[in-house]
């Protein structure tokens, strides 16, 4: 997944409180996966489920050029990265660190959920599939990029018929371009299918009812306008490897 990763917005005004996550691309031994998964696990359960300690969520990686690569995310807010915890670190070196062939410090990056982007169900499933698009958009044209995201959530909220949660981020750091990651939360590649059915025409028809006529289609062209890049990758949750908050 490289260069996929972008500078924020200097018109968003998005709380220094905000949500943080800090990613970083992990090529496993040949070999060592069940091994990686298991000491890894083991290290996140012990340390990572407790409060004031950041979350970890782990992703298989299963499309595109790091495809079997584990995409690892730290979550917490930001005053948690100013703490290293010692202990934590002395376990993954002793025990984890044995089974990476590169943890491609290079890739790593940190991004901001951007909270009036993202929606959820009110009790979301425990889906483990993401598909992730990563919009590259070009310098001056995010207020059309921003704009269609947070009318998908309005009409969202007013529809009857729910979608698959979705969760945007926004780099922060460790950024090449301007670059935004939308996740949408699936069972099943079946599942993922569903959503462009019946769900899909009742977020359009709400969208236009909302903003107007032909908004829907309108709003999507302007975004099509506004993005340099668009990458598709799909990733799934190793729950064992991932805290439980």
């Amino acid at each position: 997944m490289k260069n996929i990763i972008s500078i924020l917005f200097l018109f968003l005004t998005i709380s220094i409180n905000s949500q943080t996550v800090m990613t970083r691309t992990i090529e496993v031994k040949d070999g060592q996966m069940a091994n990686f998964i298991k000491w890894g696990g083991k290290k996140t359960k012990m340390f990572n489920n407790e409060e004031g300690r950041s979350s970890f969520y782990t992703f298989n990686i299963l499309t595109g050029p790091n495809a079997g690569k584990i995409w690892r995310a730290q979550v917490g807010d930001i005053a948690s990265f100013d703490n290293d915890y010692q202990d934590e670190l002395d376990y993954w070196a002793k025990n984890v660190s044995q089974y990476i062939e590169n943890d491609q410090a290079s890739r790593t990056a940190m991004w901001t959920r951007v909270g009036w982007a993202s929606w959820s169900p009110e009790n979301p499933p425990n889906d483990l599939l993401r598909r992730v698009i990563f919009y590259k958009v070009k310098e001056g044209k995010g207020q059309d990029f921003w704009r269609f995201r947070e009318r998908q959530v309005m009409a969202r909220e007013a529809m009857d018929v729910e979608m698959s949660r979705t969760t945007v981020l926004n780099c922060t750091s460790g950024c090449d371009g301007n670059w935004v990651a939308v996740f949408f939360d699936h069972a099943s590649f079946e599942d993922q299918q569903s959503d462009y059915g019946e769900p899909l025409q009742a977020l359009i028809s709400k969208y236009d009812e909302m903003f107007g006529p032909d908004s829907y289609d309108q709003d999507s062209a302007r975004v099509q306008a506004a993005v340099e890049e668009r990458r598709i990758r799909h990733m799934r949750l190793i729950p064992e490897l991932s805290s439980d908050n």
